[in-house]
């Protein structure tokens, strides 16, 4: 990764090494970083196709793991459940690590 980071320093228009950010963090299962890295190289070129095959296979991803959600506050995957039972009826709590986002049913 830090070879990918000193070239982006070098030429921060260069594609390249975003693209293999993104790609290395999907591989490792960091969708928020992978998805944060195709999206700078849609920053420099909105119609990169690999960039915009990266995202989708972000949410393929996503779509497959069902303990994966997306925040409705900040669209980041990883929102935790916490199912709780109070006098018979079940509640479920969701909490996003990243913005904090609460939300009790």
């Amino acid at each position: 990764m830090n070879a990918y980071r000193k070239a982006i320093d070098c030429d921060p228009t260069n594609i390249v090494p975003w693209l293999n950010i993104g790609w290395t963090h999907l591989g490792q299962g960091d969708l928020n970083r992978s998805i944060d890295a195709f999206n700078q190289v849609l920053n420099i070129d909105p119609e990169n196709k690999q960039a915009l095959n990266g995202i989708e296979s972000c949410e393929r991803t996503a779509a497959t793991n069902p303990s994966l959600e997306r925040c409705p506050e900040c669209h980041k995957y990883g929102v935790r459940r916490r199912t709780r039972e109070y006098g018979g009826e079940i509640h479920t709590s969701r909490s996003c690590p990243h913005c904090e986002y609460h939300d009790d049913d």
